[in-house]
């Protein structure tokens, strides 16, 4: 314990691999039951207070074995049962901490000042953090100021200074919130490793039978620190560790399709996304990037069942425009036209819209609607060079040569000129 940070302490996730044990020992034991054996072998408790039953109870009911326990392991009971069985608090700061927890369910400030009074004496790093995400609920640059105090006090704390990362980003500080993220990284990589955690705390907890690693919070807020940063191939290690303390962890399966579809490997981000969706149900962060990822791929009837069911929690012109494309690669003219209307409506100064809708009208045979898209497309953005290249194809199907080789020839000469940003396709 002496060559470790104290924070690092709290960097061990036994819950979830012990799971067969519990499945194991569960069986035929009433609910109450169960969750005063979680109570003993995650907590060292021997017995439940009402209110942690009740509250564990409504929990296990909605959420299940998997998600009580790891939600356990993650819980303010946990941390300080770790820190009190490696000599770094008491049982009576415990129980201190246990009272602010269930006092912040119905008292925020009450909760504020019961844990400024504990942090005043206390070794424990996370009670900075418990008391700043207390206050983050309505005074954010108090939660802000606590997380500065916490570094300040614990510079190694990687934990903080993501979670100060964020609360920063939240406050429109991004340049502040990027440089902690990343410090942060390097912070937790430097002195927190996960070799030195294993070799330095398998013979001092409780001579554990499970293997020790790094908790799945701390591999989540990594994976979202690489993610912010656009270094998703950074992002996906820490997210396939995490996956592998707890097999069926849908926020996992969430990122990780996520990070697959930044990186443009849109097969994984659909099976993820698939996973993701059986434990979430429809769900925006999944939709998003699984629904793009279809489209990426050629499958637009599973892109268009996406789009469907995420456009009306979010009704983003990215959604609409690339619905509108998989109803025109299957020949759905009249549906991919309404979608056009739908963003030209929402924002008629985009050019590529009437482009789009355009050639629509052309598939259908309305020249009349399709010529007048391109010269309205031409009209507000001449520099377009795909609205002449639109408009010659139509020409030349009209039979009017004289104009499509004029179009054709300012769309050649454009394309000399500049390069033009292409679209997600």
């Amino acid at each position: 314990m002496k060559n470790l940070s104290p924070f690092a302490v709290t960097d061990l996730y036994d819950g979830l691999t012990r799971l067969p044990e519990y499945r194991k020992r569960f069986a035929g034991l009433a609910q109450k039951d169960q969750i005063a054996l979680m109570y003993k072998t995650l907590l060292s408790k021997d017995s439940v207070d009402p209110d942690s039953e009740k509250k564990w109870l409504d929990y296990y009911k909605r959420g299940g074995l998997v998600d009580t326990v790891e939600t356990i392991v993650g819980s303010a009971d946990h941390t300080m049962c770790v820190y009190k069985r490696v000599g770094l608090s008491t049982q009576q700061e415990w129980d201190a901490v246990h009272m602010a927890e269930n006092m912040a369910a119905t008292n925020k400030p009450r909760a504020t000042e019961m844990y400024k009074n504990i942090i005043r004496t206390s070794k424990v790093p996370e009670t900075y953090y418990f008391l700043s995400r207390v206050q983050s609920y309505y005074d954010s640059k108090a939660a802000i100021e606590t997380l500065q105090g916490e570094v300040t006090r614990f510079p190694d704390d990687a934990l903080a200074e993501l979670k100060l990362s964020y609360y920063m980003n939240n406050a429109g500080a991004l340049g502040i919130a990027f440089g902690r993220a990343t410090h942060a990284i390097r912070v937790s990589d430097e002195r927190a490793g996960a070799d030195t955690l294993i070799s330095s705390m398998r013979e001092r907890l409780d001579k554990a039978k499970h293997i020790e690693c790094l908790s799945r919070e701390m591999l989540l807020a990594r994976a979202a620190a690489h993610d912010r940063a656009d270094q998703h191939a950074f992002a996906l290690p820490e997210l396939e560790r995490a996956l592998a303390l707890g097999p069926g962890d849908g926020t996992v399966y969430t990122q990780l399709c996520n990070a697959y579809f930044n990186l443009g490997h849109y097969a994984e981000a659909v099976e993820y996304g698939k996973k993701a969706e059986k434990v979430f149900g429809v769900n925006f962060s999944i939709l998003w990037p699984r629904s793009l990822s279809y489209y990426a791929l050629g499958k637009y009837k599973e892109a268009i069942a996406d789009f469907d069911k995420v456009i009306p929690l979010g009704p983003l012109p990215k959604f609409y425009e690339t619905r509108a494309k998989s109803f025109e690669k299957l020949g759905k003219y009249k549906e991919a036209i309404s979608d056009y209307n739908t963003l030209i409506k929402t924002d008629p100064k985009v050019i590529k819209n009437y482009v789009g809708r355009g050639r629509n009208y052309l598939a259908l045979g309305k020249t009349k609607e399709a010529i007048a898209d391109a010269n309205h497309a031409i009209k507000i953005g001449p520099r377009f060079r795909d609205a002449f290249k639109f408009r010659a194809e139509i020409y030349r199907k009209l039979g009017n040569k004289a104009a499509a080789d004029a179009d054709q020839k300012k769309y050649n000469q454009m394309m000399k000129l500049y390069v033009e940003p292409k679209d997600f396709e």
